[in-house]
């Protein structure tokens, strides 16, 4: 249809000229009514966001203007009346009215619809790119939206329709190749889908060398050497006995102890991908030699003297140890055939003797009994004590094991190596510089302190500890110095380090001060009419003079401690001494080491340590 506008005065006179026609014709002008608009069409009923949906087959008539309302706020008025199909494409999902409409001369005309548009579907995964034959690849990460069918085409046959709401799918492949994994969601709309490419390699086998025992004994560790395993994720070992081990498949070797003789299966297994390695093999176990010990132990024996395990016979052992019971433990070889052992305190011990190794320990025990040894010798000065001020004393010890009659033995001080026995004394002097007979009973083992007089008498001070040492010290007797005469200033303890002191002995007992005593040198004699049985220092000697030792130092020296040790020392003689020793000098080497003798290093001045004990 043609339209045109004409001008307004056009209009005005075509109406005029109209209307004279009309009246000329005797009509009134309003009996022709042009046709109404007419409009047929074809609507869309369904559609999915994102996707264009039609209204076709359009037939309008007798009408000037087309529109449209798609129901989601879209309205469109048309260019031409003459238009056949229509397009609009939903931005989201939801059921919407469309409704067509003609307009012209009359009522107007229309078409209307519902149309539903749904969201198409969509999908995400990861999809696997590498894998090996027999082992399972995996798509994850799955996310299927919109959808109502999911599929999978692994590429190697096999198609999988597995739920819309899987997150992950697995997948084996048997042969070594590269596979197109095809997956697709299928819904209203368009299809999603995800492709992708997986290049499947063939598995390496798991391989397991290794050297199995064949032999061992019960409670004895055997070990599998030489493991090699390669291509493995789990290595585990089944010993035969009810033990299962699962060490780390970099193992080299590997141990375990069989608690009972027999005959076991050792299999060792390696798996991973593909087929399981294998190594098996058979140790047969035997009984565990005991260990056997024989020995012949002592019964008896003598403090200070070695006594003697003999005749040992040890087998099947690693270790042999001795307990002597004395709380000295020996660890000999195992190969040992004798033992020596020396007790220091007489006593009864249980000596324990044990060779351990692979099953029961094999033991040997006994008792011994330890005595002192048989009474020899005589008395002897058992403590030399030169400390402060008159701090002086001897103690004097019995070793026979039987009481002793003091009567028999005297003291004598030699003052500054006067004397008449070395070959070249200091000062020939035939007499000493004070005597002391002693008196009463000391019993065995015991002791007699004989301190300078001033400490009995008048102790102040450490002169007094030295006396209250003394009294508590359990001696037999606590006697002053003061010689035979009664003189203060003649005392047995009046040395200072260079003196020499004399333990005497008669045939008969001294009568005291009523007879003639009985050691009393004149100056006529030559020798003592008593035995000399022990002695401090050389008699002759001063080792501060000329001659008497080139490191002596204003006392008898120490080859040990390089110092005066009979100057404000206290000595103690060696516990292995049990009887006295008389001290000589040569004429080239007139030097006498009380250390290098039989003494004890020395305590410090006032130090009275065991003072009345041996």
């Amino acid at each position: 249809m043609l339209k045109f506008k004409l001008p307004a005065r056009w209009m005005a006179g075509a109406a005029m000229v109209l209307l004279a026609a009309l009246t000329a014709c005797g009509g009134d002008g309003g009996s022709d009514t042009p046709p109404a608009p007419t409009l047929s069409a074809t609507m869309p009923t369904t559609g999915t966001t994102s996707t264009a949906v039609n209204i076709t087959s359009i037939v309008a008539a007798n009408g000037t203007s087309m529109s449209v309302d798609w129901g989601d706020g879209t309205k469109e008025t048309e260019p031409t009346v003459t238009a056949t199909s229509l397009s609009h494409t939903y931005a989201a999902a939801g059921s919407f009215p469309i409704v067509l409409s003609l307009t012209g001369t009359g009522t107007p005309a229309q078409q209307t619809g519902t149309v539903v548009i749904t969201a198409p579907p969509t999908l995400s995964a990861t999809l696997p790119t590498t894998g090996t034959t027999g082992t399972v690849v995996n798509i994850t990460a799955i996310r299927a939206a919109n959808g109502t069918a999911l599929s999978v085409d692994w590429g190697d046959g096999t198609k999988d329709l597995p739920a819309v709401s899987s997150t992950t799918l697995s997948h084996t492949y048997a042969t070594a190749a590269s596979y197109t994994i095809d997956m697709l969601l299928t819904g209203t709309g368009t299809p999603a889908e995800q492709k992708g490419t997986v290049v499947i390699s063939a598995v390496v086998q798991p391989t397991l060398s290794a050297t199995l025992p064949t032999a061992g004994t019960a409670g004895t560790a055997v070990s599998i050497t030489g493991i090699a395993a390669a291509n493995g994720t789990a290595l585990s070992v089944n010993w035969g006995d009810g033990t299962t081990d699962t060490p780390a498949v970099t193992s080299t070797s590997l141990t375990h102890t069989y608690a009972t003789a027999a005959s076991y299966a050792i299999d060792m297994v390696l798996s991973g991908t593909g087929t399981p390695a294998e190594k098996k093999g058979t140790i047969v176990i035997s009984a565990v030699a005991q260990p056997t010990l024989a020995a012949t132990l002592p019964t008896t024996g003598t403090t200070g003297t070695a006594v003697s395990i003999t005749g040992i016979t040890a087998a099947n052992g690693t270790a042999l140890s001795v307990n002597w019971g004395d709380g000295t433990t020996d660890t000999p070889a195992v190969t040992s055939t004798s033992l020596s052992h020396t007790y220091a305190t007489a006593s009864s011990y249980t000596i324990d003797m044990v060779l351990s190794g692979t099953g029961t320990p094999a033991e040997q025990k006994g008792t011994i009994v330890i005595s002192a040894p048989a009474p020899t010798g005589d008395l002897f000065i058992n403590r030399y004590i030169s400390g402060t001020s008159n701090n002086k004393g001897l103690e004097i010890y019995n070793p026979t094991g039987a009481d002793v009659n003091l009567s028999f033995y005297a003291l004598e001080l030699w003052s500054n190596g006067a004397g008449p026995a070395y070959s070249n004394p200091v000062t020939a002097q035939t007499t000493p510089t004070a005597v002391l007979h002693l008196s009463g009973t000391l019993h065995a083992g015991g002791t007699v302190e004989i301190l300078n007089n001033t400490v009995v008498s008048t102790a102040t001070g450490t002169t007094l500890a030295f006396y209250n040492a003394a009294i508590a010290s359990g001696a037999a007797f606590v006697v002053h110095g003061q010689d035979d005469t009664g003189s203060t200033a003649k005392d047995v303890t009046s040395f200072n380090g260079d003196d020499v002191v004399l333990l005497v002995k008669s045939t008969t007992a001294d009568p005291g001060s009523s007879g003639t005593r009985t050691c009393v040198r004149t100056a006529t004699d030559t020798a003592s009419p008593c035995t000399v049985i022990d002695s401090f220092g050389v008699l002759g000697l001063r080792p501060t003079t000329a001659g008497s030792g080139t490191t002596a130092k204003g006392g008898w020296n120490s080859s040990t401690t390089a110092a005066s040790v009979t100057v404000d020392h206290t000595l103690h003689r060696q516990v292995s001494v049990v009887t006295g020793h008389v001290a000589t000098s040569s004429g080239t080497d007139p030097y006498w080491d009380p250390e290098a003798v039989d003494y004890d290093a020395p305590l410090a001045a006032d130090v009275w340590t065991g003072l009345g004990s041996r």
